[in-house]
């Protein structure tokens, strides 16, 4: 049986590895137990070269914080994602990574767990109270919790973004105004990618490309659209709205007047037509 991929998750590792420091190695969907349990990124220390947490181009107050290995989770930004237990899946994820890798990880210090949300929502603060552990702002969008035996950080993306002037990772947030190439990168992305399934039927594909199309002007959405579907999905006063001023000249005052007050106002604006008496 084919693996089932989330496009959130395919962007976002793909986004992380070209913008994490030279000395990090970035696993995406790596399978951790026999059975399908997958995290969403393994982020490794490359063994003999120098820390180099500077150079990141993406969350920078995060890298100087984790250590050898790092276990995320990554929750998307289109929808209430977390759900109950996400935090302490991720907790078990790195017990389950720490349990197959002794060798690797000696010491608890060398195992970093890291949750990337839009952010913090009522289910995440019950969780984290519920596990009697405790949660430090570290300020510009960070988190640490205490208490859960590794370090285990918080990003919210939403946060993060402002405080670092970050219009690309503005994309993986629940924020408008993105860099427009931000948009025009994963819109590349998604066209170059290779996988083994089409990617229209990866889950998130319809949720990322709204919000690509979000952060495109109105007239570059509608390059490439026949004119029925430019107009899908309207109601019929919008359909009317969205007619040449020319076309509209045609219509009669008797047609004018079945739009809604606020339609009549636009149309009548548009072609200079008086209000009728």
């Amino acid at each position: 049986m084919e693996p089932v991929y989330d496009l959130w998750h395919l962007a976002f590792a793909n986004f992380v590895e070209q913008r994490a420091p030279p000395d990090i190695a970035v696993l995406s969907e790596v399978r951790l137990t026999i059975e399908p349990l997958r995290a969403d990124l393994l982020l490794l220390r490359r063994t003999g070269l120098a820390r180099r947490d500077e150079e990141a181009r993406v969350l920078h107050g995060i890298w100087p914080r984790l250590a050898k290995v790092t276990v995320v989770e990554l929750k998307s930004p289109t929808r209430s994602s977390f759900r109950p237990g996400d935090l302490i899946r991720l907790w078990c994820y790195g017990s389950l990574y720490h349990a197959t890798h002794l060798d690797e990880i000696s010491a608890l210090a060398d195992l970093t767990l890291l949750l990337i949300v839009p952010s913090i929502t009522p289910t995440l603060r019950d969780e984290i109270a519920m596990m009697g552990w405790q949660v430090a702002d570290l300020g510009g969008g960070y988190r640490r919790i205490d208490g859960a035996v590794y370090a285990l950080y918080i990003a919210v993306t939403d946060e993060v973004a402002e405080a670092e002037h970050d219009g690309f990772l503005r994309l993986f947030s629940r924020l408008r105004g993105a860099d427009p190439e931000a948009a025009r990168w994963v819109r590349h992305w998604m066209k170059e990618a290779t996988m083994t399934q089409k990617i229209e039927d990866i889950p998130g594909y319809e949720d990322i490309f709204e919000k690509i199309l979000e952060e495109l002007p109105p007239r570059t959405r509608m390059v490439g659209l026949t004119p029925e579907q430019r107009l899908e999905g309207l109601s019929e006063e919008q359909r009317i709205l969205a007619l040449s001023d020319e076309t509209l000249r045609q219509f009669p005052d008797s047609y004018l007047q079945t739009l809604s007050a606020e339609g009549q106002e636009a149309v009548r604006k548009r072609i200079g037509r008086p209000t009728s008496s």
